[in-house]
Parts: C-alpha cells; structure tokens; sequence
C-alpha cells in the first residue's frame, strides 16, 4: 500500500542565521527543534545530508520528517496518520536525490518539495542503506532478517541469518554487504553475487551495534554497551580499542571529510573520532545533559549530530589535520 502526503510549508520556522564559515575548526552550534505544544518530545533520529543542500532527519516522537536549511529553517512534514504511532528512525539520501526513510511499517521517500511516498512493509522497517544497485536494503523492525526494495516498493526478502539481530547496514563495493549482529558478538560479511555469509566474531563485553568502512577497507564496529571499538582489517585480525570515556558507547559511526571514523557516545555527551591506528580524540558536545544517537556528514567539512534527548540538531566543523580531504558524496 502507498500513502502520499503533502505538508505545508507552513511549518517552517526561523531560528536565525549561521553562514558555515561562522565556526571555528572543533565548534559546535545547537540547533533546537521548534516548540509545539501539542508534541511534548520530537526525539530527532537518522540524520542526512541532501541534494537539495539541506539536512533531513527523521522526527521519531512526532511522527514526521524535518528539514533544517543552513539558514536555520525547521520546516516538518507530517507522515500519513494511522492507528499508532510510525516512529521514523532512520533515513538515507538516494544516489538520485530522494530520501528515504524508515518507520515501523514503512519504508518511505521525500522529495526536496516535502512530498512522502510510503510503501507500507509487512516486516516492518529499522535500518537502511542505499544500496549501490538502484535499490534500499534494510532490517526487519524484529530486525532478524535483510530485505531488499527497489524504488517502485517491490520487497524481497535478501538475508535470515541463523542467530541474532541484525543492526547497521554498510556496503563495501556493489556486491559485499557488512552487517552488525547483536547476538552472537559477531558481524556478517555478505557476497551478493555467491551468497555465501561470513561472520566474524567480535569479542566485546556487550553486543555490536553501529558499523563503518574506512577508505582503506577496514571495517569498524561499535559495541551496543560497553565502552568499546572494534577494527576489523582485510586478513580478518580484530583488534579491539576502549572508549576513553566509560560508561558509554558508540551509538553511530561515520566517515567524516578527513578520512577517519567519527562516531557519537551515547551516555557520555561527546562526539569521538578513531584513527586508523586507533587513536581516539573525545570532544565534549555543547550541553552534559546531550544523548546524541545519530550523526551525518554535511557540507563544508561539517558533522551533523542528532540529541534526541534535548530534542536539538548540533553541528561541528571539522579541525584539519595533516591528512587528504574527501570529497563528499550524498549517501
């Protein structure tokens, strides 16, 4: 089934302007959401950059999709109504500008003029990734299987591992698909073309979470509770690096402008990046009382971060460093 929704424009609201070059190399800037009185938390979630040069991300607790231009504008676009409540939560950019998103029975697009299409999903829908072949891949809302949908909302059922919830998607190259698997202290390797899985285990304290890929291939997992990354190279040698910080954990991780995985702790308020070699630097977000759970690569060498705590979207330019910047690529 597709529900297609058209929200005003209405809704926008000014919160002052910032040009990127008002910020320094390391600075943060809080956006905070609009107040509505009639949505007590909005509880921003998956966050991403579009071709349209805004954010986009997903509003879990009010049931829509938001944009913030770089101006400062929040403008909201309400999902179709229903029974309870679609919880967005994850949202990616398409190679051909549209974002898609997930609820917890839909997979749904929006256009840069605010239009949604939602293609309801019988699994549900939890992680997702553009995938490199035209289509979305994602997790079941019971997140024990990988499923496959091609733009026009025809779904197939790609992956059910054995044992375990599967949490973030990464692709490696058109026909390798990472995943992280909570049970089992594992991630998967998936060759689409043999569709043989392998699994790596992770011996973390706690379960895996979020997942990145570096430039040079090595594949980076986070641990879902204990303070812990994990560096996975070509040769499959795991080497394992505490969190400076305890008490905490990666919530999501990203490639940031610089070539290096950064990452946002929550429980612990800080925005981190690893190194290759596996050096990590913490930098304490604005407020203590921030639990960040989602963060995008933006334009300008900027990281853009999700509280969903203090109901607010932050922002961080990126100190240099000696190193090749990377051009950005809508993901």
């Amino acid at each position: 089934m597709r529900r297609l929704v058209l929200a005003s424009l209405a809704l926008g609201v000014l919160l002052g302007t910032l040009p990127a070059a008002a910020l320094a190399p390391g600075e943060f800037t809080t956006y905070p959401l609009p107040v509505d009185p009639q949505i007590a938390a909005k509880e921003p979630r998956g966050i991403a950059y579009g071709a349209d040069g805004n954010l986009w991300f997903a509003d879990y607790a009010g049931d829509a999709i938001s944009r913030l231009t770089p101006a400062g504008v929040f403008t909201r676009f309400p999902l179709a109504a229903r029974p309870s409540p679609a919880r967005p939560r994850d949202i990616v950019a398409a190679p051909d500008g549209t974002l898609w998103f997930t609820a917890d029975d839909t997979v749904g697009a929006i256009d840069s003029t605010g239009v949604i299409t939602e293609h309801t999903v019988a699994e549900g829908a939890m992680y997702l990734v553009a995938g490199p072949d035209d289509a979305l891949w994602f997790t079941g809302s019971d997140a024990q299987q990988i499923l496959r949908m091609t733009y026009d909302g025809a779904v197939t059922a790609v992956l059910t591992p054995a044992i375990g919830t599967i949490r973030e998607l990464e692709f490696e190259s058109p026909t390798v698909l990472w995943f992280a698997q909570s049970a089992g202290e594992r991630v998967g390797r998936f060759d689409l073309e043999s569709g043989q899985v392998e699994f790596i285990p992770i011996r973390f304290e706690f379960a895996a979470e979020a997942l990145a890929i570096a430039p040079d291939g090595t594949v980076w997992v986070s641990s879902s509770s204990g303070s812990e990354m994990a560096r996975i190279t070509s040769d499959r040698t795991v080497r394992i690096f505490p969190i400076p910080t305890r008490a905490t954990h990666a919530n999501d991780m990203e490639i940031g402008p610089d070539g290096q995985v950064w990452f946002v702790e929550s429980g612990g308020a800080k925005l981190g990046r690893i190194s290759a070699s596996g050096q990590i630097t913490e930098y304490p977000l604005p407020s203590p009382d921030s639990d960040s759970r989602h963060l995008s690569r933006g334009p300008d060498n900027t990281l853009w971060i999700t509280d969903h705590r203090l109901d607010s979207i932050i922002r961080f330019e990126v100190p240099s460093i000696a190193r090749t910047y990377l051009p950005f690529v809508s993901r």
